[in-house]
């Protein structure tokens, strides 16, 4: 099941929520990459860094 988070946002007060996808075999001992999807509306872009 995805696991919902929050986190400060960079003033430190906003709260960005979000939900995090785990591979179905999760070893929690190994890293894994993170794959990063925004939606802001259909009026938002997204450029990677």
């Amino acid at each position: 099941m995805p696991e919902r988070f929050a986190a400060k946002g960079r003033d430190g007060k906003t709260d960005i929520w979000g939900v995090m996808h785990f591979p179905a075999n999760l070893d929690r001992s190994r890293k894994y990459p993170v794959i990063e999807k925004i939606y802001a509306g259909s009026h938002g872009q997204y450029v990677p860094k």
